[in-house]
């Protein structure tokens, strides 16, 4: 929703937003839990605090306006313009909707999308990029650094509560600066520098951890010196920074700019599902992994964080592009001729249901599915 209604000039640093509310809810659960936690029915107070903050969100949702792309393709034009006088200068309004008029044929961009469309052709390709990115994503293993951090800070005097609060919070924190790097340097330097300075902390913290990190009992560690300890936590906290700035939002902004209007909706879902799939299989195997191999746990790291650097260096750039010039280079990059039949232009941007895409030249609108309001 905040993809289809932000402008081009601030895409990226209105759908980062959506991993800064993620990050903000994890050190203020701590926060609440730390609060409540020596009353009796603390707990009772934590899980409760979800539900008013449900409340709000659902109240809130009341007094959105509804996508005016959505509202174009159903064919209520004036509907879309109040819309969009709700979140654009009325002079540019108009001028927007016309834009969306003339992206798509409504006639066409109407049809029911196919699920085998999603897994063919151009669409496919996109639907495989946004899958890959998600999974690259978990496999930076943040997980790793936090359990492993906890494994060994116990001995150096500092309490797992306060650690897992100073994590939270620095997890929030150094998500805000993306809000305004990922417009001012892009979505492929981010995370190609992302990747970099993670893939640096991961083999620091690994070759620390073997030398200096005695394995004293399941998930703990005892280091040999304060100094050694300290490293260690600046290795954790810098990948921790490096991830938060970078892999955490870029990758849920980028996934929301890629897929065509047509099956947005779909193919995001696709994406998303991955990542949480792939997150709570991570949460089974670890526990493993933690017994098994310890610290040497960080080479594994490390080589998914290689493969992630090398996936993302040739990755199309989409920073200050309309969703037709995206549009443009993913097919250049991915094998689609953006002039062939039925698959330029404006009006074409719809016209092909395995390519259907938004475009918005000058303002320009992320766009979901046909079917998201």
């Amino acid at each position: 929703y905040i993809g289809e209604v932000a402008p081009v000039r601030a895409r990226g640093t209105y759908l980062v937003m959506y991993q800064l509310m993620l990050t903000a809810g994890i050190p203020a659960a701590a926060v609440l839990n730390e609060m409540v936690k020596h009353l009796r029915h603390g707990w009772r107070y934590s899980i409760a605090a979800q539900g008013v903050v449900a409340l709000v969100l659902l109240v809130g949702m009341c007094f959105l306006p509804r996508s005016p792309r959505w509202l174009v393709l159903q064919g209520r034009r004036d509907e879309a313009l109040r819309s969009l006088q709700l979140v654009r200068e009325a002079e540019h309004a108009a001028a927007e909707l016309k834009e969306i008029e003339a992206a798509c044929e409504m006639t066409t961009a109407l049809e029911v999308p196919r699920w085998r469309e999603l897994f063919v052709g151009f669409v496919g390709r996109l639907t495989a990029l946004g899958v890959a990115l998600q999974l690259l994503q978990q496999t930076t293993l943040m997980s790793v650094q936090f359990g492993l951090a906890i494994g060994f800070i116990q001995s150096m005097g500092m309490s797992r509560d306060r650690l897992m609060t100073v994590m939270s919070v620095l997890n929030f924190s150094m998500t805000f600066p993306s809000m305004y790097l990922i417009e001012r340097f892009g979505r492929r330097a981010l995370l190609v520098w992302g990747s970099a300075f993670m893939l640096v902390s991961s083999v620091a913290l690994g070759v620390l951890g073997t030398l200096c990190a005695d394995h004293t009992s399941t998930y703990v560690w005892t280091v040999k010196s304060q100094a050694a300890g300290r490293a260690m936590l600046l290795c954790v906290f810098t990948f921790l920074s490096s991830f938060a700035l970078t892999w955490g939002p870029v990758v849920w902004a980028y996934c929301g700019e890629i897929y065509p209007l047509k099956h947005r909706s779909r193919c995001t879902g696709i994406s998303t599902a991955t990542n949480w799939g792939m997150n709570f299989a991570l949460a089974q195997l670890l526990t493993v992994a933690y017994t098994g191999l310890g610290f040497h746990i960080m080479w594994v790291q490390a080589a998914f964080l290689v493969l992630g650097l090398a996936a993302v260096w040739h990755l199309p750039e989409t920073r200050g592009l309309s969703l037709e010039d995206i549009d443009a280079r993913l097919r250049a990059r991915f094998g689609a001729s953006p002039d062939a039949p039925g698959r330029g232009g404006k009006a074409a941007a719809c016209a092909d249901p395995a390519a259907s895409t938004d475009s918005t030249p000058s303002v320009g609108t992320s766009q979901k599915g046909a079917g998201s309001p």
